[in-house]
């Protein structure tokens, strides 16, 4: 399958501009429509060729392994028409429903084909440039970016929300050493202080690391109050939360607890803003939610 945009842009000896479309590169990639023709050059399950709906990849069931490879035309039968029961084994009725709405496939069709999806990235990408611009030139310094941890640890990433117009949330996301989606959340608090938003996402965050076996551990939050508070020796009058956070973080073998400015905690604040609009209580997510998927790129996690 030939490879019709380049993974990445070089940047060397490059304007500042073109730097900046570097960074966001992947962004733009990720929002590549696909046009179908003989469905040979598709990927079915890692592509967006299907619309209205995200990557099939996304809402196939985790329990049930796919072929990250198969391409479109793997789905067809010898006739062009789809495989209805070859779908059914892996997306729900409503998702085959979109797919076999979609005429059969044909070779007359020609080659599948790249197009890009503008209602989607043109706004957010002019305005990632225009705040990177405004950083750059105003306060002479550049944004702060998510790093990646060491290899073979994670990192964690979590966020307060308050509001008094609406509800108070949190909201986190543990990622591997090459920048994946390992486990995120958010919670709908009710009514607290930003300092106890920021408790409740640490508190949450290193109990799910601790459930899924994370031993070694680099956590960041963008309020320094709470960082100063667990990085300093406990006192008599602590409340239960810290209590326990504490307790949490002597279990863990390796943990280095760290600020960081909110620009570098996108991700998890997008999940904080997110968890307002929902049910009192805590929502684990084992795939990105597509409603944060904005804040999933290179300059802003």
């Amino acid at each position: 399958m030939s490879e019709v945009l380049p993974t990445h842009i070089e940047t060397r000896n490059c304007p500042f501009v073109w730097k900046s479309l570097a960074r966001v590169w992947g962004f733009i990639r990720d929002n590549v429509c696909w046009s179908i023709g003989d469905g040979r050059g598709t990927l079915f399950w890692e592509y967006n060729w299907i619309q209205g709906t995200q990557l099939l990849a996304k809402v196939t069931d985790p329990a049930c392994p796919i072929n990250p490879f198969a391409v479109v035309r793997d789905y067809n039968k010898d006739n062009g028409e789809w495989d209805t029961s070859l779908l059914s084994l892996h997306l729900d009725e409503d998702t085959v429903k979109h797919i076999t709405a979609i005429i059969p496939l044909s070779d007359d069709m020609g080659l599948d084909s790249e197009a890009y999806d503008w209602r989607h990235i043109f706004g957010v990408l002019l305005w990632r440039l225009w705040k990177l611009r405004n950083h750059f030139v105003f306060n002479g310094q550049n944004i702060q970016r998510w790093k990646p941890p060491i290899a073979g640890t994670f990192k964690l990433n979590t966020v307060g929300a308050v509001d008094p117009r609406t509800m108070d949330a949190m909201g986190g996301v543990l990622r591997d050493s090459n920048g994946q989606w390992v486990i995120g959340f958010h919670r709908n608090i009710g009514r607290c202080s930003i300092f106890h938003a920021e408790l409740w996402a640490l508190l949450d965050g290193l109990t799910l690391a601790w459930d899924q076996g994370m031993r070694d551990i680099e956590v960041e939050l963008d309020n320094k109050d709470a960082v100063e508070t667990i990085n300093n020796p406990p006192h008599l009058c602590e409340v239960p939360i810290i209590r326990r956070i504490r307790q949490l973080i002597r279990n863990q073998r390796n943990i280095k607890l760290s600020y960081v400015r909110r620009e570098a905690n996108g991700v998890a604040d997008a999940l904080a803003h997110h968890g307002r609009n929902q049910s009192l209580g805590l929502d684990i997510f084992h795939r990105m939610p597509i409603e944060i998927e904005g804040a999933f790129m290179p300059i802003y996690l």
